[in-house]
């Protein structure tokens, strides 16, 4: 087991400690205590307790889960982390409290009865509760922390990270995380990038290679991350992110003066360490499982409702011309894995006889059935089956064939970036620009790919579905 899943497993088992314990004392407290009048008498046996337990376990695992409380915390701040942990208790105990004096409430207000909850047994019991779990998930919570913050003293479980550029900055922020790896992070050396020089070591820390070997690197030393040690020009960064090829990995640089004042080392500040990271992901972790929930949801109900659509356009699909009903295609999925698309065939079945190529304005591979599937998207409905798989979302960059991402990584040094989403049926790009007929199309397009990624949200989500429904019955972008 690695230690991030070590590290998720003793929170998860903490916050069960605190559950337990914290029902436990206030069972006793109210029937075995002598302490409440009336209730000393009162001797619980323990196995009533189980069923309560159980739905109290459920509930927290779940807000737990949505609020991100179960990723990796031992790199991140204390203060942010209680932070997150308090708002999500104080959630559940506003549910806990709607769950056991809502239907108190909603009868007395049915029968015009004056509501008051003041000599309510159950209402000390349940504050009481709500209070002894936030402390003993708190201090649970804090034990895992320094238990993990010992480990990565001692180098376990930090980061490998590499410096590309040898520059005085990165030798300076390569020593100051040697000097506190609580951080998280163990620099491995630096990467030149220059590819006619061949040093071994610079300033007594090793090189590792030129920026040419930079793939390769990332493979072999199994980097988590690598720092761009200095503010380069446009086209030194695109020459970087275009030897990494398909390595899915975070991107930091040393901010500047320029970029405090402009405000920018706040939205990628990387906690303790004087970094920010290019792209970091921008979805808020409790909003994570919404998606994918929201996803599996929609593309059932869609598939359900098109059913009679589908079965119709299948048939009209076969009397039109000779092939198959569907077309599948490998894509390339997040993280560079390739996974087959499923789409309705809206051109011939030798379409791409002579090699791949994107559809242009009027193509003449496409069916007169294939044309008035495009324009109303009917073709994208098998997709939904890819998002039901998890290979999709229903709203993400347009997933491409790995013979087009092979070409379009050469020319378009941020497109692998799009890489770390896991793409849909729907996205900003399509909302807001036409089919791909061009290399120029594509570079537009990763241009709005990016601008969802680091604005990813439910809310945008909603807001590209919305405008979606409106592509489809306007038939706008269609080819």
């Amino acid at each position: 087991m690695n230690t991030r899943a070590l590290e998720r497993l003793l929170n998860a088992l903490a916050d069960l400690a605190a559950e337990t314990a914290a029902l436990a004392l206030v069972f006793w407290w109210q029937f075995g205590s002598g302490a409440v009048e009336g209730e000393a008498d009162f001797t619980v046996n323990p196995a009533q307790l189980l069923q309560p337990w159980l739905c109290l376990a459920v509930l927290w695992g779940v807000l737990f889960t949505f609020s991100g409380l179960y990723r990796k915390w031992s790199t991140q701040s204390r203060l942010h982390h209680l932070w997150v942990l308090s708002v999500t208790v104080l959630i559940g105990g506003a549910l806990l409290f709607a769950a056991v004096f809502g239907p108190v409430v909603a009868s007395a207000a049915v029968l015009g009865e004056p509501v008051s909850l003041a000599g309510n047994p159950f209402l000390p019991m349940v504050s009481a509760y709500v209070a002894l779990f936030l402390l003993f998930a708190a201090l649970g919570r804090m034990a895992v922390h320094h238990l993990f913050l010992a480990l990565l003293r001692r180098g376990v479980g930090s980061d490998p990270i590499a410096f590309v550029g040898l520059t005085e900055a990165g030798l300076r922020v390569e020593r100051e995380m040697k000097a506190t790896p609580q951080l998280g992070y163990r620099p491995v050396g630096f990467v030149d990038l220059d590819v006619e020089r061949q040093y071994w070591d610079y300033e007594g820390e090793p090189v590792l290679g030129n920026v040419r070997d930079l793939e390769d690197l990332v493979a072999r030393h199994r980097l988590q991350g690598i720092v761009l040690t200095r503010q380069g020009t446009r086209e030194e960064l695109f020459e970087t992110l275009r030897w990494l090829g398909n390595r899915m990995i975070p991107i930091y640089v040393i901010p500047d003066l320029y970029d405090v004042v402009a405000g920018n080392f706040k939205s990628g500040f990387v906690h303790g360490a004087n970094l920010k990271e290019l792209f970091p992901a921008a979805m808020p972790p409790w909003q994570v499982p919404i998606k994918r929930l929201l996803d599996i949801a929609l593309s059932v109900l869609l598939l359900l409702l098109s059913l009679p659509l589908t079965l119709l356009t299948a048939l009209a699909i076969k009397l039109e011309s000779p092939g198959p009903v569907f077309y599948v295609q490998e894509r390339v999925g997040q993280y560079g894995k390739t996974f087959r698309l499923y789409k309705f065939r809206s051109m011939r079945a030798d379409a791409e006889k002579d090699g791949p190529r994107w559809a242009g304005a009027n193509d003449s591979r496409v069916t007169r059935v294939g044309r008035l599937i495009r324009v109303c998207r009917v073709d994208e409905i098998p997709q939904f089956i890819n998002v039901l798989r998890g290979e999709m979302s229903v709203v993400g960059p347009r997933p491409e064939r790995p013979f087009f991402v092979e070409k379009l990584r050469e020319q378009i040094p941020f497109y692998s970036r799009r890489l770390a989403m896991k793409p849909g049926i729907t996205g900003w790009a399509q909302v807001c620009h036409h089919y791909d007929a061009s290399i120029e199309d594509v570079k537009q397009k990763v241009l709005y790919d990016l601008y969802y990624f680091e604005n990813m949200s439910l809310l945008l989500d909603f807001q590209i579905i919305a405008r979606t429904v409106w592509v489809v019955l306007t038939g706008a972008g269609a080819r």
